[in-house]
């Protein structure tokens, strides 16, 4: 059996990878960072998907340093934001507590994320709500930022003690990656080659979207009983260039575009003809 939301990492996930780095303070000898913000990159996605917004359309190549939104634009800050609200919830004790805790006995964190975690993301799923898994990767107190945050929209247990769930890896944007475990296995493998003890789920709160690039507006004309034709206005409102191909209304081989347009600079407008038959 095979359970999955309406999320999809094509449609609901950023379109660049979680290359943030993170200053944490400065010193007269240099800074102190650390690196990503898996937390805000799930958390904002699930914004824009429950806020039934698109999520921008921006890749790394959009961005001033080619990997990221900077801090102090208002798509940065707003996954700065989020990856600390990620951190804040309650089940965040559980990143330092299962780090630490040991699997000698009867692989404990594995059987923790089977036995407990995985009712609780199916019943979640059932419901058609994607969650926010905790990733646990190391075994002690300094390995804690090694663990990872992502989101769960899926899940199949095609034969007896298999698992595999359906996620979307800031790190691997714009594809499904799958994590699958057998009974008796304490890891689960993921598919773009990370090992993981174990998974909770994690408390997520909606916070409206801070951020959208695109304003799309309809207008349609020349309406018959057979057939209509519609003008898609399309604007781009954000602080980075634009890439139409993520738009649902654009065919995926961008035929309906005018000529080779498809990226719109930061206050372009392009209109579309689309027929509707």
């Amino acid at each position: 059996m095979m359970v999955k939301t309406e999320f999809t990492p094509l449609k609901h996930g950023f379109h660049f990878s979680n290359n943030f780095i993170n200053t944490i303070f400065k010193t007269p000898f240099g800074k102190i960072e650390s690196r990503g913000r898996c937390g805000g990159m799930a958390f904002a996605s699930l914004d824009y998907y429950y806020a039934k917004l698109p999520v921008p359309t921006h890749e790394s190549k959009d961005f001033p340093n080619k990997m990221v939104p900077p801090d102090g634009s208002i798509l940065g800050d707003y996954i700065s934001k989020r990856s600390i609200h990620s951190l804040l919830t309650f089940s965040s004790y559980k990143f330092p507590k299962w780090t630490t805790t040991s699997d000698e006995v009867v692989f404990k964190i594995s059987r923790k994320t089977k036995l407990v975690e995985f009712p609780k993301l199916k019943k979640s799923i059932d419901k058609g709500n994607p969650v926010v898994l905790g990733l646990i990767s190391g075994s002690k107190i300094s390995d804690v930022t090694k663990n990872h945050q992502v989101v769960a929209y899926g899940y199949a247990e095609p034969s007896q003690g298999k698992i595999i769930i359906f996620i979307y890896d800031s790190n691997s944007p714009n594809r499904e990656v799958i994590l699958e475990s057998m009974e008796g296995t304490p890891d689960f493998k993921a598919s773009n080659g990370r090992l993981w003890r174990g998974f909770f789920v994690q408390n997520y709160t909606y916070r409206k979207p801070a951020y959208i690039d695109l304003l799309i507006d309809c207008i349609t004309e020349n309406e018959t009983s057979q057939s209509s034709s519609s003008v898609i206005k399309v604007t781009n409102r954000g602080q980075f260039s634009s890439n139409l191909k993520y738009l649902e209304l654009v065919s995926q081989d961008n035929s309906n575009l005018d000529h080779t347009k498809k990226v719109l600079k930061p206050g372009e407008t392009i209109m579309l003809n689309l027929q509707n038959l």
